[in-house]
């Protein structure tokens, strides 16, 4: 009797065993995001051959390969700004400020024509980025253009954040956060912005100069 007790109970360890559902196959991994895109431009348009990008602390990388066999120009169009700039005949390479999100990118065609706009896609990443849009109730800003310059002009000296408490000490108040924004090592300038009661008030531009920064145009909430 013991022996038929031990046989069953055998029996049902094995059953047991041989119903348990085997391993599931682990799904296949996206490809990784790449950080520069590639976009071509021939006489069929503009084409962007990486749909998504990946944005690094510095901005925006994208190459451009340029098949219209003449130099020729490209533009950038996202949210409410734009961008733009040379490309030469062959490749060329590309940094832009742009904020992550949905743009456009093309080449002009020709000298008359607009941009054949194709879609990118830039995601953030771990490119550090902070917003620069004004949060203004209402929308009612204020803002003042770059100076100009005169050739050899020399830009201050110092943190740009450091530059803005000084510059607009009477406009800041105890409370205000002002910090860096944008592509904290955008290579040709910097963004600074100001935070009050939890919304952006103001933006500040510093371009880069050899001797140091030069103020490139700020905008503003009407109360800051």
């Amino acid at each position: 009797m013991k022996l038929a007790i031990v046989l069953c109970l055998c029996a049902v360890a094995l059953a047991g065993c041989g119903s348990a559902a085997p391993e599931s196959n682990p799904s296949p991994k996206s490809p990784p995001v790449p950080d520069t895109a590639r976009i071509v431009c021939d006489r069929d348009g503009s084409r962007v051959l990486t749909s998504k990008v990946r944005a690094r602390p510095d901005g925006v990388r994208f190459e451009i390969e340029n098949r219209l066999g003449k130099d020729t120009g490209y533009s950038v169009k996202y949210s409410e700004s734009g961008m733009g700039d040379n490309a030469p005949k062959g490749e060329s390479r590309h940094t832009g400020g742009f904020p992550p999100g949905e743009v456009r990118i093309g080449c002009y065609p020709s000298l008359n024509a607009d941009p054949d706009y194709a879609e990118l896609t830039v995601l953030a990443g771990d490119s550090g980025y902070k917003p620069v849009e004004l949060e203004c109730p209402g929308g009612r800003a204020v803002g003042s253009a770059g100076g100009l310059y005169a050739p050899g002009a020399k830009g201050a000296k110092g943190d740009p954040v450091d530059l803005v408490r000084r510059r607009f000490s009477d406009q800041l108040d105890d409370g205000d956060v002002v910090e860096a924004a944008g592509y904290p090592e955008s290579r040709d300038g910097r963004t600074v912005r100001a935070i009050r009661d939890g919304r952006v008030v103001a933006v500040f531009e510093y371009r880069r100069e050899e001797s140091g920064w030069l103020e490139n145009g700020y905008s503003a909430c009407e109360d800051f």
